[in-house]
């Protein structure tokens, strides 16, 4: 079978069209005969798009507040002869109606194709899980590597600025030395100058004590005729 109908359950119907499930199930019991509902072999509700059109026209009529003989009839018009300017218009649907073993198997057909379909879903998963893992792996690795570089440069530069910073230091110690070593030879000068004052002086003095004394002993040969 080249085409079939796609199937609904009760839920999805419920959903799609907003009618609660109860009222679904009352419809159908309602518009017997016009609203027919296949069954799969566990006598579970089957929809196509055909029913599911069908139920949205009913729930239109009935916030219209038509009754529901009025609906019935006017469905009943509808399926009797699609010339009639007295109903509600209701679209055909697309794809050929299908007897309950057909529709049956049609649901199963789906069934597997969905079950193959989970299988490939989380295949498909696993996939992108691992793509992503690696993605992100990678950028890990990029992000680290960057900031190893940059560490890398700033120790550089903290080298480089240590570097500068103790030659700078070794420099300003070196002139401080120099500095020190001229004011001791100057200090040595200086003392060395006052050193030799010192002598001077006490040359002078003991010169001129000597000189007293050579002067007090004349005066006293003098006195004594000595």
């Amino acid at each position: 079978m080249d085409e079939f109908l796609k199937a609904y359950s009760i839920k999805e119907v419920s959903k799609q069209t907003g009618v609660p499930m109860g009222t679904i199930r009352q419809w159908e019991t309602d518009f017997e005969g016009i609203l027919t509902i296949q069954r799969d072999d566990k006598g579970a509700r089957i929809y196509t798009d055909f029913e599911i059109e069908t139920i949205k026209h009913i729930k239109t009529m009935r916030d219209k507040n038509l009754s529901k003989k009025v609906i019935r009839d006017l469905l009943q018009q509808k399926k009797e002869s699609d010339n009639s300017s007295d109903y509600v218009p209701i679209p055909q649907p697309s794809v050929p109606k299908m007897n309950q073993s057909e529709a049956v198997k049609t649901l199963n057909e789906l069934k597997d194709i969905m079950v193959n379909f989970d299988d490939f879903k989380e295949s498909l998963k696993k996939e992108l899980r691992e793509e992503i893992r690696n993605e992100v792996k990678n950028e890990v690795v990029e992000e680290v590597r960057r900031e190893l570089a940059s560490a890398s440069e700033s120790q550089q530069k903290l080298v480089e600025r240590g570097s500068k910073h103790t030659s700078e230091q070794l420099e300003s110690i070196s002139e401080a030395l120099e500095k020190m070593e001229d004011k001791q030879e100057e200090e040595i000068g200086r003392r060395d100058k006052i050193l030799m004052e010192n002598m001077r002086l006490i040359k002078e003095l003991k010169e001129l004590k000597e000189l007293k004394e050579e002067k007090s002993k004349g005066f006293f040969s003098k006195l004594f005729g000595k």
